[in-house]
């Protein structure tokens, strides 16, 4: 029987992979909204009665009004393709780490026959994490860059008339 200490250090490192997965995910969707400026409006509720109104387009009957969200710049952009990278090698190295395992066999004194006495061992294969690491760091900026360009707005372009037509 295991005693109390040894139960929630037991409890801990199974539910700490799973935090981490959980907050990983999170943050990927948290960063693809501000990315793409999926935000929606944030809501400012006056919390007293304030001599005169925080923002113009604020309703004084209600009490509430919008603030739209500011437009991603050319730093945040950049700034979001740095998250995406660190988040993909972050994941990549995960992946890596889960596909580079290989279990080794160890015969007892290098020639004891039939598996008498032979240890088992699980090596992770470093090629293989940094491999992971790399395509995953590529994969993250390629993501953001693709959803930074798909969500840009198309400048509306103003076609004169052909000279044809007297214009």
């Amino acid at each position: 029987v295991a005693s109390l200490p040894e139960h929630r250090l037991a409890v801990y490192f199974v539910l700490c992979p799973i935090y981490i997965v959980f907050c990983a995910f999170q943050l990927v969707v948290s960063l693809t909204r501000v990315l793409a400026g999926s935000t929606t409006a944030w809501v400012v509720t006056a919390r007293s009665a304030p001599a005169q109104p925080l923002l113009a387009s604020q309703n004084t009957e209600e009490g509430r009004g919008t603030l739209t969200p500011p437009e991603v710049g050319r730093d945040a952009t950049c700034l979001l393709v740095m998250a995406g990278a660190i988040n993909g090698a972050a994941w990549g190295a995960l992946l890596g780490a889960i596909l580079g395992r290989r279990t080794v066999h160890h015969a007892l004194f290098g020639w004891v026959p039939f598996g008498i006495g032979a240890t088992t061992e699980i090596v992770v294969d470093g090629r293989d994490v940094a491999i992971g690491l790399v395509l995953g760091v590529v994969v993250g900026a390629l993501l953001v860059c693709t959803v930074a360009t798909c969500r840009r707005p198309k400048k509306e372009r103003v076609m004169s008339p052909p000279a044809a037509l007297g214009g």
